[in-house]
């Protein structure tokens, strides 16, 4: 979207960079026309899943579908607009996510009339930069019964936001109470994997769950192996930010990125962990040498993490890579179904003999200079080394 308005400059000379307050001028005055409201439309509809009637909204700038367009929730009248047009294209929604926009405030919920989402019962708002309790009032209009608040300047008393909106019967992300107690918790009795039964459980899980991994044009049929909350995480080494889906998702917190970045690169939900599985490059699974550690195993709880190797198939030929993956698995307990809660993918390419022996030899010839260094230090200081005595060599 930048890349017309960017020039790289390259000079010896200091340059001041002076930065100014606030939301830039030509995004405040930005016109909304008509080509700029059918790439939010898309947006909306690629975001909407009927089946839950829910509205992912988060991260709404970044939407594939808004292309060249750029369209900040956190400036009032895009704000208003796009609830206008959620109102219209999907007037059934009963749950909005919001979270990670950078709002700062609610009031454009005020400014939509009544009835106009009166089926919206959950809204979550998380992540963003909503400070003032009073801003929460913009919300008293709807029929909200949900309200996730977490990682907003509102950590106020759950009473508090009650006394603001006390229709709602389920309350997230705020002290339940002033006086906090300090509760006793037992460590929880868990059962190592040991027995043939879960060994069992896991093989087959791998052998399932590859089937369709290895295969991109078959992993949307994943999507219903994990939990309605599930999460998936990607972390890999800067050097394999060549790879787009690698760069659009990796984690890793030795990578420069922002804390904000970092935490969107979080895949929640079925659909966006889905969606982003299906941008990985395709993947051969070795699943013959694959190695698997089971650490936990309950009722309704099972943590396993397997390591092994895949070759993966990119734009610049095959690489072989090594992997980490953790998952945990929950039971349903309405279908008796084990489903995904997290999956956690660590990708690492492998390490070349020849890049081994350069390591070692760049050690060996560290460990060297060193020992001169500390020899020339001696001498400075005048430490005489004891010297071993000569041994005369035998004839054979």
């Amino acid at each position: 979207r930048l890349q017309t308005k960017l020039n790289l400059i390259f000079s010896c000379q200091r340059i001041q960079i002076r930065v100014i307050d606030g939301i830039p001028e030509h995004t405040l005055n930005a016109v909304i026309t008509s080509e700029f409201e059918a790439a939010a439309k898309d947006a909306l509809h690629s975001s909407y899943d009927d089946a839950t009637r829910t509205l992912n909204l988060s991260r709404f700038h970044a939407k594939p579908e808004l292309g060249v367009h750029f369209c900040p929730l956190y400036v009032d009248k895009f704000l208003v607009g796009v609830l206008r047009l959620i109102s219209k294209e999907t007037p059934q929604v009963s749950k909005i996510v919001l979270s990670d926009n950078y709002l700062c405030s609610l009031k454009p919920f005020s400014e939509i009339p009544n009835g106009l989402l009166a089926g919206l019962d959950c809204l979550d708002i998380s992540s963003n930069k909503i400070g003032d309790l009073r801003d929460l009032q913009h919300l008293a209009n709807l029929k909200l019964k949900s309200l996730i608040v977490q990682g907003n300047g509102v950590a106020n008393l759950k009473n508090d936001i009650l006394a603001i909106l006390p229709q709602l019967q389920n309350l997230q992300g705020c002290r339940q109470s002033q006086n906090k107690e300090n509760v006793s918790m037992g460590r929880p009795k868990l059962k190592l994997f040991g027995s043939a039964v879960p060994e069992n459980f896991v093989n087959n899980f791998i052998k399932d769950f590859y089937q369709f991994f290895d295969h991109p044009d078959q992993r949307s049929q994943l999507e219903q192996r994990y939990h309605e909350l599930a999460t998936f995480s990607l972390s890999v080494p800067d050097s394999m930010k060549h790879v787009l889906a690698y760069r659009l998702y990796n984690r890793n917190c030795k990578t420069p990125q922002s804390a904000f970045a970092r935490s969107a690169k979080l895949q929640v939900g079925p659909k966006a962990v889905v969606h982003a599985l299906g941008r990985l490059p395709k993947m051969e699974t070795y699943l013959q040498g694959v190695n698997v550690d089971g650490q936990m195993s309950t009722a309704h709880v099972r943590i396993f993490t397997i390591t092994g190797r895949f070759m993966e198939y990119s734009s610049t030929g095959r690489d072989l890579r090594n992997f980490q993956r953790s998952f945990v698995l929950e039971l349903q307990e309405s279908s008796s179904v084990w489903v995904i809660k997290n999956d956690m993918l660590c990708i690492i390419p492998i390490i070349e003999g020849k890049s081994v022996e350069r390591n070692i030899k760049a050690l060996s010839e560290s460990q060297v200079d060193s020992g001169l260094e500390m020899a020339a230090q001696m001498e400075k200081m005048n430490i005489k080394m004891a010297t071993p005595p000569l041994i005369s060599t035998i004839p054979k």
